[in-house]
């Protein structure tokens, strides 16, 4: 079957999806769906994964304040794992957004980034001028950052 997906007042349609399935497929699919999560789950597991790793990032940056290490090589691990985390969870953020409606995928990951932008050089630019210097102070502010992305993680998988 053949779905055409047409934006209002436009003659060609913006997305074809197409699905034919043959009987060894559709048998393989049906053993496989039931082991692999869904389209949907494999966002919240993604947005919960990323945001979990972030965390643990910042969980280890923190412990390592704690115990005075603030050399260059003590924050490849944990920024390493806040990298990935944002890796997992920026492009299935935007994915999601451009998912939300039909007709307006441009304007929504368009002001997504404005957003995205705006938060971080507020954050940025209050972090560099007000705060001090140091391995804790970054690791609390991140904290604070990764612990807003975790509930906006779980409001977001629990309202799906």
């Amino acid at each position: 079957a053949v779905t055409a997906h047409r934006a209002p007042g436009r003659s060609q349609p913006i997305c074809t999806i197409r699905v034919t399935l043959t009987s060894r497929a559709r048998a393989s699919a049906s053993v496989v769906s039931s082991q692999l999560p869904s389209a949907m789950s494999r966002w919240q597991w993604l947005s919960m994964t990323g945001t979990g790793s972030g965390f643990a990032g910042i969980v280890l940056l923190l412990a390592l304040a704690g115990f005075g290490v603030d050399t260059l090589p003590a924050f490849i691990g944990p920024l390493a794992l806040l990298g990935l985390g944002a890796g997992m969870t920026g492009p299935a953020a935007i994915s999601r957004i451009i998912a939300c409606e039909p007709g307006i995928e441009a304007t929504a990951t368009s002001l997504a980034g404005a957003l995205q932008m705006a938060v971080s050089g507020v954050t940025g630019y209050a972090l560099g001028h007000y705060a001090t210097q140091s391995v804790l102070h970054l690791a609390l502010a991140l904290t604070g950052l990764i612990g807003v992305a975790l509930a906006a993680a779980v409001v977001a998988v629990r309202g799906t």
